[in-house]
Order: structure tokens, then sequence, then C-alpha cells
């Protein structure tokens, strides 16, 4: 008996069956194969599954992966990549300033103080050291060496400028180990805020800036506060030799007036600062009536100032005055301030060269004055 009909319970040698022996055997062994097969894929299945639940890193076959649901394998990918460029790279040096991107919150007072738990960086620490080296030396040694390195740049074909463009950006910064070092250190270092404050408002020379003008230039005090014997023995204790030299020329006596003259003309030619004797000389001639013809011609020869400069400086001297006399009324108005039987008091001042008042001047106004008030009060109805 077949394998076929012993499942089946068939015999081959019956011959009881009303229809022929090809069409009763042909449906069983049809049904019998195609259940064979079923079982064979089902044991292969089940052996597969318990493989890869014992050893889930082992591969399936090709037959059994169409099988099998697929997985979404680009969101996997794409998670990987995430996760790998979130990750920093070990192969990296480490940056030598403290990255701020971190997860660990920082201290407010060490950001205020601009201190954090994070080592020294080595360029900032060469930079340190570099420093108090420096700060040993003179001036005079510290421009001598600026001045070296200036001149090496010059030899160079670059200047300062040129320099930090291409520290600072350009291929070579990434490409040159040594030049990259050059600008983390700069990058780095504690000079830089000092460096961006000395751009934003650079040091001048102090000749180069406008000066202002020097308060109370032009006052009384200062223009007529001295004699030519006090300014010729001031000019001995600084230039002795040239001021025995000026008064040994001449034949019969030495005259001070021409020496401090002479003296201070040429130092107001070195320099138009040195110029108290010819603010003097100008006041004078101004007020004796000097034209700017005269002024031009004396200023040329460095005995006066310039006509423009006078005829300004009668300006302030006339706006001065008045400004004093003004401050004396408020100062008298304050000090009567508990009184009321009168509103404003003020003095008044008499030029050196009027006329002076009569020495009844005083009961003349009072007297006046209260003929006035009987006056008023006659006319009134």
């Amino acid at each position: 008996m077949s394998n076929v009909d012993a499942v089946f319970g068939h015999s081959s040698s019956s011959n009881t069956q009303s229809t022929s022996s090809e069409h009763i055997e042909s449906f069983p062994r049809a049904a019998a194969e195609s259940d064979l097969l079923s079982i064979g894929r089902d044991e292969r299945v089940s052996e597969v599954s318990s493989k890869s639940s014992i050893e889930p890193s082992l591969a399936l076959d090709d037959d059994d992966e169409h099988d099998l649901p697929e997985l979404d394998s680009d969101d996997d990918n794409l998670e990987e990549d995430i996760n790998t460029d979130s990750e920093p790279s070990q192969s990296r040096c480490p940056s030598p300033t403290p990255s701020i991107d971190g997860d660990e919150e920082l201290d407010p007072d060490e950001l205020k103080a601009g201190t954090t738990d994070s080592a020294e960086s080595p360029h900032v620490l060469r930079t340190r050291a570099l420093r108090q080296t420096l700060e040993q030396l003179s001036e005079d040694e510290i421009e001598r060496r600026m001045l070296a390195n200036l001149e090496a740049l010059k030899n160079t074909g670059f200047d300062l400028a040129l320099m930090l463009d291409f520290l600072c950006d350009g291929k070579y910064t990434t490409r040159n180990a040594t030049i990259r070092y050059a600008r983390t250190a700069l990058m780095c270092s504690d000079e830089l805020p000092n460096i961006f404050r000395c751009c934003l408002k650079p040091p001048r020379w102090s000749a180069s800036a406008k000066k202002k003008r020097a308060t109370g230039d032009v006052r009384a005090e200062s223009l007529t506060g001295f004699t030519f014997l006090e300014l010729h023995a001031r000019m001995s204790v600084v230039a002795p030799t040239l001021v025995q030299f000026m008064d040994s020329l001449p034949r019969r006596r030495s005259s001070p007036v021409i020496t401090v003259t002479t003296i201070s003309q040429l130092m107001y030619q070195n320099n138009w600062s040195n110029n108290r004797l010819q603010k003097t000389f100008s006041i004078y001639f101004k007020f004796k009536g000097l034209t700017a013809k005269g002024f031009d011609v004396l200023h040329a020869l460095g005995l006066v100032m310039s006509h423009s400069w006078i005829s300004k400086a009668i300006r302030r001297m006339s706006r001065m005055t008045l400004d004093e006399l003004r401050e004396l009324i408020f100062s008298q108005r304050l000090e009567n301030l508990q009184k009321l039987t009168s509103g404003t008091a003020a003095t008044a001042y008499l030029k050196p060269g009027a006329t002076p008042l009569p020495a009844s001047a005083n009961q003349d106004l009072k007297e006046q004055r209260a003929a006035n008030l009987d006056s008023n009060y006659s006319t009134c109805p």
C-alpha cells in the first residue's frame, strides 16, 4: 500500500468503484501532495523562528524573507544618521575655549566673573607669560621690538591690516598648524577686549587733538598781573645763559624790557602758546586804536596776537564782565531776602576815569525820591 493510500484509507486492489481507477486516484493524490507541501513549509517556518529567538543576529533564507513582514529600514537609518551627527567626533582635538552647548548650566556668578571650572587654555597661559616678560622691559625696548616686528612685516610685503586679515579669515588658518595656533591664541587672549576698545576709540597723539581754550586766558588778572622785572627774574632761572647773553649786548646798560621782549618774540615763534606778553600788548594796542593792518605787521614781528584773536578776546572779556556783575547783584539780593523794605539791591560801579560824584549825592537822591512820593499822594483822588 502506498503512502497516499495509507493516509486516506484507499486500497489499490479495490475493484468495487463505479468509475475508472485513474479518476478515483487522481484527486486524493493531488490533495495529499498539497497537504504535504504545506506541512513541510510550516515545519521550516517553525524551525527558523526558533533559531531566530535563540540567535537574533542570524540571517533568514531568501524564501523565508518573503513570508515575514517588511521593516521600515529608511526610518531606522535616518535615526542612526541623526544620532551619529549629534555625537561629537572623538578624533578631533578638543577646543581651547569652553563650549556653551553643554547640558550643564553655568553659575551666574561664574559668568559674571568671567571664569568657569574648566582649566585655562595653554594659549592663554603662554600669552600671559610673554606679557609678564615684556612688562619687565623698558618702554624704549618695547618700542624697539615693535618697530622690528613692523619692519619684518614690511620686508615680507605685509602690513598690520593685511596680516590680521589673512590670520583671521583665510584658507591658511585651517591648513597650517602654526597659523591656526596663532589665531587661537589671539581669540582666547585676555587682550582681545582691550584691542577692540582701542580700535573703537584709538589713543591719539597729544598734539593731534584739538585742545580747549584755557579758562581765564583773557581775564584782567592774567593779563596785567605781572611786571617785566618779574618775567626777567623767571627767565634768568630757566635760561640763565641766554639772559646773561642778552643783557651783555647793550653798550650802555642792560634793559629788562628789551631782554624780556626779545626772548618773548623767540618763544612765540617757537610755540604760539607762549604768548603772555603778546596778549598784553594786543589789549593795549587795541584800545589805543591800532588798525587791522597795524596788527598784521606787529603779528608778523611776533609782538602781538592776530587781529581776529583780539576781536574775539574783547567780546569774551565783555561777556565775562557782565556775568560777574550779574553774579554780584544776585548775591546781594540773596542777602536781603528777609527784608521787606526793598525788593532789589545793587551796587553802582564807577569807571576809574569818571568824574567823582559829590558827597551830597546820596542825600540829594533821598530828597528827590521823597518829593516824588509827596507829589504822587497829592494827585490821588
